[in-house]
C-alpha cells in the first residue's frame, strides 16, 4: 500500500516543517499514509462515487458497479487490517488521519464502511477531533457560507 510514498520519500528533499510530527523519521510514515490515502484508497472510492452519483441510471454503470464495489472492499479490508488494534494510522492523530478520514467520507452514500466496524469507529473518532473539524471548516470556507 505504501510503495509510491516510499519512493517519493527516498527521492525528494524532506520538508523541514512538521507534518503532524517533529523528526524526519516520524514524518516518513505520515507522508506514506498521506500518499496511501490519495493514491491507493481514494482512487477506487472516487470511481464508485462517480458511478453512483453521476451515472447511476446508465447501463454501463450498472455493469461496472459490482467490480468497483469489490475494489473498494479490497482497499477497505487492507486499511482495516493496517489499523487493527490502533486508534490512528501513525501512533497519535496526524495529518494522515485527517486526509484518510476525508477520503472515507466520500463513501457516505454507501454502507461499505459498516462492513468494517473498526473503520467506522476510526472515522467517527477522527471526525470528533477538534483538529479535524478545524481542517474541514478551513477547506469548506472557500465555498462560502451554507445556503439556507
Amino acid at each position: 500500500m505504501r510503495s509510491r510514498a516510499q519512493g517519493r520519500i527516498r527521492t525528494a528533499p524532506v520538508d523541514p516543517r512538521p507534518v503532524g510530527s517533529t523528526t524526519e523519521r516520524e514524518r516518513a510514515p505520515v507522508l506514506q499514509w498521506t500518499f496511501a490515502a490519495l493514491n491507493t484508497i481514494e482512487l477506487p472510492i472516487q470511481q464508485l462515487a462517480e458511478i453512483d452519483l453521476f451515472h447511476a441510471d446508465e447501463r454501463w454503470a450498472n455493469e461496472r458497479r459490482p467490480a468497483a464495489v469489490e475494489r473498494v472492499r479490497t482497499r477497505l479490508g487492507e486499511l482495516a487490517a493496517a489499523l487493527d488494534g490502533h486508534d490512528h494510522l501513525v501512533g497519535s492523530f496526524s495529518a494522515a488521519d485527517v486526509l484518510m478520514t476525508s477520503v472515507l467520507g466520500i463513501l457516505r452514500h454507501t454502507n461499505l464502511l459498516a462492513e468494517h466496524p473498526a473503520l467506522g469507529a476510526y472515522q467517527a473518532r477522527c471526525e470528533a477531533r477538534p483538529a479535524f473539524q478545524r481542517a474541514l471548516e478551513g477547506q469548506m470556507a472557500a465555498f462560502g457560507p451554507p445556503a439556507t
